[in-house]
């Protein structure tokens, strides 16, 4: 009766946990022309010019939304050329699915023009 109360104990703790999502934090980058590449092929792909050419890191765009007001506008360059996924003096510069997998934890927009868009990353392998 014990080893029962136990597990049952145990599988409501488990299920209770497993079942709370981390709610994510919101990130807003400033549209840069000149480092955010449009895709020449899907509207809703922008790929950054530090992307490997194996595996390239896409934003795909999702909506656009009016009337946020972000807290911090940051710079993507910037962002992404100070993280742990950015290798100076390595050949392949950017680790394309470490920084896939961290956007993956934020939602993101680029803000241009008083719009705000919303993207998700993705990984496209060649």
């Amino acid at each position: 009766m014990k080893k029962i109360l136990t597990f049952t104990f145990i599988l409501f703790i488990s299920i209770n946990i497993c079942g709370q999502k981390k709610k994510k934090d919101t990130l807003f980058f400033k549209y840069d022309e000149n480092y955010i590449i449009k895709s020449n092929f899907n509207n809703n792909e922008l790929s950054i010019k530090d992307s490997g050419s194996i595996e390239s890191f896409i934003f795909e765009k999702s909506d656009t939304l009016l009337n946020l007001n972000p807290k911090n506008i940051l710079c993507l360059k910037k962002y992404i050329r100070s993280s742990k996924f950015y290798r100076k003096n390595a050949k392949r510069k950017l680790n394309d699915y470490a920084l896939y997998s961290f956007f993956n934890n934020y939602i993101i927009f680029f803000i241009k023009n008083n719009m705000y868009i919303r993207v998700y990353s993705t990984i496209m392998i060649e």
